[in-house]
């Protein structure tokens, strides 16, 4: 005969944090991404050709986009629907919180330098 043994999962606050800080990430890169993609589509509308730069940039956006949208749908889905046999550590779970954070951080300076 089978026996369940009930699964361990991640603290609630642990959860709650780090959907959180995902939804402010894919805030924040949507607000930045679609700058990028509405003032390149302005100069497309206008009429201005535009540099090979602002086409790379353009593609770049567009994608980092969809990939916002799926590091959301990432986190939504290790939040509320998976379950883990083993809890995470506090270390590693702020160790992966400010990996996240550097990961989106390094991003920014080329943003604001083609601001």
């Amino acid at each position: 005969m089978l026996t369940l043994t009930p699964a361990i999962t991640v603290s609630y606050e642990a959860k709650i944090s780090f959907l959180l800080l995902s939804i402010l990430e894919f805030a924040v890169g949507i607000l930045v991404n679609a700058f990028i993609v509405l003032v390149n589509f302005r100069d497309m509308v206008k009429g201005q050709p535009l540099s090979n730069c602002d086409i790379v940039l353009l593609c770049l956006s567009i994608t980092r986009l969809f990939l916002q949208g799926l590091l959301l749908l990432d986190a939504i889905q290790l939040t509320c629907f998976q379950q883990m046999k083993d809890p995470l550590s506090d270390n590693y779970q702020a160790i992966l919180t400010f990996w996240m954070i550097a990961n989106q951080v390094k991003h920014y300076p080329s943003y604001k330098a083609w601001l």
